[in-house]
């Protein structure tokens, strides 16, 4: 289900909101009952739209993961889920009422869950905002000269764009979440190398001083194959790793500084091809020499 699919679904829980307010007031004994069934219905129906929702955003997710499996929108995936769990659950109970029995409830409800629905609408639209290529864009890229991993003026440049629909796109929502939750970013960093045999002992000596172990075949030379693989793999982190401080900086100096390290944000993927749909890398190759970077906007509990 395309974007402008969400916008309908988003249309329509707006217009679901007034008239689920209008039935909650009855004027008149003869309809009030009615009015309290309209409310009921129109409530499932405002839930069953959330749960599609949901349902296209996950898609839409796991789309994007098929070419960058360590994006940070993955942190979604759980968040998307409890809050499916949470509304199939309603969706069951509003199902349950009865207009006789349950009349007080259901009026009580209606007004509970309208507020409720906006936290959970606007919560809905900051993630599709960052899932989205454009406004709250979560992936950029940008190249590395052979052996490098300092960054360009060019990469700097992306990432200051970058930052700039971050803070843009968190605008949109601060303050309008559930009050209980505060934002946090989640920065991924993933980095790539070409296959460029090593030829400069410098840095052949300072890829060895920040590898996790042992050369794989210590008495074959550096440009054995597992062993350039290997060293090329630290080359790899070591631009992930410039990505993220320079972006980690660049969100603080605008005011985001509410940023969660986690333990494998900033990875190595060395020779891997970064898109599996080019079936024309070369050995030497500057469109495998980048870095992919994504952010996500995680809500959490603030006493957490």
């Amino acid at each position: 289900m395309p974007t402008f699919e969400i916008d309908k679904h988003i249309i329509m829980l707006k217009n679901l909101f007034f008239l689920c307010l209008l039935a909650t007031i009855g004027y008149s004994c003869t309809g009030l009952r009615n009015s309290r069934k309209q409310a009921l219905d129109e409530n499932i129906i405002a839930t069953t739209s959330q749960l599609n929702i949901i349902k296209t955003l996950e898609n839409k997710i796991q789309n994007k993961l098929v070419d960058d499996s360590n994006n940070a929108i993955k942190s979604y995936l759980p968040i998307l889920k409890a809050l499916e769990t949470e509304l199939k659950a309603r969706k069951t109970m509003l199902a349950s009422l009865d207009i006789k029995k349950d009349s007080e409830k259901i009026e009580k409800l209606t007004r509970e869950y309208r507020k409720k629905r906006d936290e959970e609408i606007n919560l809905l639209l900051m993630m599709n905002d960052f899932v989205n290529v454009g406004t709250g864009t979560v992936k950029s890229e940008g190249t590395f000269e052979s052996g490098e991993f300092a960054l360009s003026a060019d990469v700097k440049s992306r990432i200051n764009l970058f930052v700039k629909q971050v803070k843009d796109s968190l605008g949109k929502y601060e303050g309008k979440l559930d009050a209980t939750q505060s934002l946090q970013i989640e920065i991924t960093t993933t980095g790539y190398s070409d296959a460029e045999p090593l030829r400069r002992p410098n840095l052949i000596a300072l890829l060895k001083q920040n590898a996790p172990g042992p050369m794989p075949s210590p008495k074959k030379g550096i440009n054995y194959p597992q062993n350039r693989k290997y060293l090329n793999k630290v080359l790899s982190r070591l631009r992930a790793k410039s990505v993220y401080k320079y972006l980690d900086k660049a969100l603080k100096e605008v005011g985001k500084a509410n940023i969660v390290r986690q333990p494998d944000n900033v990875i190595g993927l060395g020779e891997t091809y970064p898109y599996r749909d080019i079936k024309d890398y070369l050995e030497v190759d500057e469109r495998r020499r980048i870095c992919k970077f994504s952010v996500a906007i995680i809500p959490v509990k603030s006493s957490e």
